[in-house]
């Protein structure tokens, strides 16, 4: 969630993205598998996406967004969603000025594009 926003700074943790082994054969549970590939998409997201003002939307218990408008460099802007269950759906604006643009999931969750209305 760091890694999006603009508050805050963003640390990625070696064995979050790469795993730790376990202690020892006999304790599997102490190991953690990595999550690279994860990761990687965030960490892209962020490069390529997250800069400028930031709206928002923590309106829901189960299902929170915010959006990053961009800057003059970095103009595309970025929209997420976060969601622990079925949360339903959530309208956030992104900024006229992106209206037609279309818009795809990074992380590979919604397969379908998303056109940004008016």
């Amino acid at each position: 969630m760091i890694c999006l926003r603009f508050d805050g700074y963003p640390c990625l943790f070696y064995g979050d993205f790469y795993g730790i082994e376990p202690r020892c054969a006999d304790e599997p549970e102490t190991g953690l598998p990595g999550r690279k590939e994860m990761f990687s998409r965030v960490l892209l997201a962020r490069k390529e996406f997250a800069y400028g003002s930031q709206n928002d939307y923590f309106d829901h218990s189960n299902c929170v967004g915010w959006v990053r408008y961009g800057d003059e460099y970095h103009p595309k802007g970025l929209a997420v969603i976060m969601s622990n269950s079925e949360a339903g759906s959530k309208a956030m604006d992104v900024g006229k000025d992106k209206a037609g643009q279309v818009w795809v999931d990074m992380m590979g969750y919604w397969k379908e594009p998303v056109t940004i209305n008016e």
